[in-house]
């Protein structure tokens, strides 16, 4: 799973303050298409706050009451223009009452 599946949970689990649900993001940032991954990665996190806002958050990893937070992991080091993207929907995940974190974690060689 993804952040191109739409409608479903990549991972979660429940932390001893928080229930966090993960994003993966494989896509690379290649300058011709970052408004297309931007658009991807939109979709994805508003599938997630859907998923928080129904509840289900706490029907599928627990933690009834721990707040909710969504976090990204990036395989490709996001360029400025997703930096700048990040931190704006971070202010509105927080403004409803969430959490919301991104990492880079490149793919190890093979």
């Amino acid at each position: 799973m993804s952040v191109i599946d739409r409608k479903v949970i990549d991972f979660g689990h429940e932390d001893d303050d928080k229930v966090t649900i993960c994003i993966s993001d494989h896509i690379p940032w290649k300058s011709d298409e970052i408004k297309a991954h931007l658009e991807v990665l939109q979709d994805k996190i508003n599938d997630y706050l859907e998923f928080i806002e129904s509840g289900q958050i706490y029907e599928e990893f627990g933690g009834k009451g721990k707040t909710p937070n969504i976090k990204v992991i990036f395989c490709h080091e996001p360029v400025q223009e997703a930096l700048y993207y990040l931190d704006k929907i971070k202010s509105i995940v927080v403004d409803s009452g969430y959490t919301f974190e991104w990492i880079y974690r490149p793919l190890k060689s093979e």
